[in-house]
């Protein structure tokens, strides 16, 4: 009778893909290149493309996905690009293990390319190659289905099953997706959330006083592991972890032979005193070999809890974890011995704490960004962290909502892009080496976040349409296209 009265429950997964503003990914063509191809002798080149992330608008029947966008009309960038919504379209071929509504997309016109998003898209560090995750049921339990699509042409590469056998088909799965250094393999670090016994508990209102009996459960949370290799989308795992109880969220970060992966003991199962409340606990961070699910070495980790926070590989084959916009927690490979380091550019205080980026570069250094200070620093692991060039800028109108790259590097590093001060809008751009303003851009519009694309063209995110704004290296204005969705992130 349990059994029969679980199968009715609404599970979480089927209330996220249902609901009103679901999550979706837009493969959009880099305009730039676009516009150049087609002039070209060969217009059978691929464009590439840049994915949008965000929320989309209700709509019956609509969960979360991908599509590829429409090219540009022939003979240069257009004034108005024009809404990237969906059309069929025919795929090249299927693929040998394809994901849940995943199809190959054309460049020519939008077609879907996957459903279901699970997680957010991650990016290789090569940026030739996109991964999209996505959980669907099955009789033998939950399955994650993993999508590499090469960014180019947007079209699907690989697709990868992991089937999580004996976990029930109502748990909730957290996929986290991370590439190694080389792009060549994705590690995937799962959530698992269980629910157990549903009971009928007493819940007040509290504004009309009334009470009302609900149906409620107490989930107990895992991990497990994963290994997709990014050429043949050859599978291994999953390794099943045994840390419950454990907090479903975690932070990981792959080297060229290790995964990094901090986790949370699960504070109800702290050992408590009724004289006393316990301490809570702190994370731990496991490091696993490659393709392995046993950990050679688990040591504490300093607060605050893992939770998706910036981390990254570094050239020593040590990691650094960003944690509170200020410091960072750098993990030896070879012991997890834990040193914090401060960035002194960054430590200005506020009565609001504000959110900053980091970005590992290619040329070791790692990259900050703190736009409700108004500061940019790039600093050099090689040199003790020791800050290389640091700038200053006008804060914008929304440091903390919309999107997080709010301050970008050129390619070469050479100059820092910004969204312009709260009283002029717009977009800025930096010296890097000076740190002084060398341009500025103004047409009334406060942007919520600024990108550069593969071909070097910026792309200003607007909260209202046109969401896109694409301007040249020295902010001309060279077109403007409707987005479809609520942009998030653009990868």
């Amino acid at each position: 009778a349990n059994d029969d009265r679980k199968a009715g429950w609404l599970t979480r997964r089927a209330v996220l893909a249902g609901g009103i503003g679901t999550t979706a990914i837009v493969a959009m063509p880099d305009l730039a290149r676009a516009a150049a191809a087609e002039r070209a002798a060969d217009a059978a080149a691929p464009p590439g493309h840049f994915f949008l992330y965000g929320t989309t608008a209700p709509a019956p029947g609509r969960s979360a996905g991908v599509q590829a966008a429409r090219s540009p009309a022939p003979g240069g960038l257009p004034s108005s690009a024009g809404s990237a919504a969906a059309s069929p379209a025919v795929p090249e071929r299927a693929p040998a293990q394809k994901p849940a509504g995943a199809r190959r997309a054309g460049a020519s016109a939008p077609v879907p390319v996957a459903t279901s998003l699970a997680a957010a898209p991650v990016v290789s560090p090569d940026q030739a190659w996109v991964v999209l995750a996505a959980v669907a049921g099955s009789d033998h339990g939950p399955v994650v289905t993993v999508s590499i699509l090469e960014k180019a042409s947007a079209r699907l590469a690989h697709a990868a099953a992991v089937t999580l056998r004996g976990i029930p088909a109502d748990a909730s799965i957290l996929v986290t997706p991370v590439f190694t250094p080389d792009s060549s393999v994705i590690c995937l670090v799962l959530g698992i959330s269980v629910p157990g016994p549903g009971r009928q508990v007493p819940k007040r209102d509290p504004r009309t006083g009334a009470t009302a009996t609900v149906l409620a459960s107490d989930w107990r949370s895992q991990h497990a592991l994963a290994y997709v290799e990014r050429r043949t989308g050859a599978v291994a795992g999953p390794f099943y972890l045994r840390d419950e109880p454990s907090l479903a969220l975690s932070t990981a970060v792959a080297t060229a032979g290790d995964l990094f992966v901090w986790t949370t003991p699960d504070p109800r199962a702290v050992p408590r005193d009724k004289s006393h409340a316990p301490p809570p606990p702190l994370p731990s961070v496991s490091v696993f070999p490659l393709g392995e699910g046993k950990a050679r070495l688990t040591v504490p980790s300093p607060a605050p809890w893992p939770a998706g926070e910036p981390v990254g590989a570094l050239a020593s084959g040590n990691v650094a974890r960003f944690v509170n916009a200020r410091t960072l927690q750098v993990c030896a490979a070879a012991d997890g011995d834990i040193t914090q380091v401060g960035i002194a550019p960054l430590a200005a205080g506020r009565a609001k704490p504000s959110p900053a980026t980091m970005t590992p570069r290619p040329d070791g250094t790692l990259f900050f960004a703190k736009p409700a200070i108004g500061r940019a620093v790039i600093v050099d692991p090689a040199r003790s962290f020791a800050v290389r060039h640091g700038l200053s800028f006008a804060p914008p109108a929304k440091p903390f909502g919309g999107l997080p790259s709010k301050a970008v590097l050129s390619p070469d590093g050479a100059v820092l892009y910004v969204l312009g001060g709260a009283k002029s809008g717009g977009l800025a751009v930096y010296d890097v080496v000076t740190g002084k303003l060398t341009g500025a851009y103004g047409d009334g519009r406060q942007y919520s976040g600024i990108y550069v694309l593969p071909s070097g063209t910026l792309l200003a995110i607007s909260p209202d349409n046109p969401r896109l704004a694409y301007f040249s290296a020295d902010l001309t204005p060279l077109g403007t296209a409707d987005a479809g969705l609520y942009v998030s992130a653009v990868y």
